[in-house]
């Protein structure tokens, strides 16, 4: 079985894969759409 899959390149990895998999099923959300929906500066942040 052949998916007509395009992959991305991005600057983090699991925001860059999950881009690519939204957009293959129609959902067209950037990287930093995906980072900021997950929270992932908060999740990352240590003061």
């Amino acid at each position: 079985m052949k998916l007509d899959f395009e992959h991305i390149p991005a600057g983090h990895c699991e925001n860059g894969v999950i881009s690519s998999l939204l957009k293959y099923h129609g959902l067209n959300l950037s990287e930093a759409m995906i980072f900021g929906i997950g929270s992932g500066y908060f999740f990352a942040y240590m003061p």
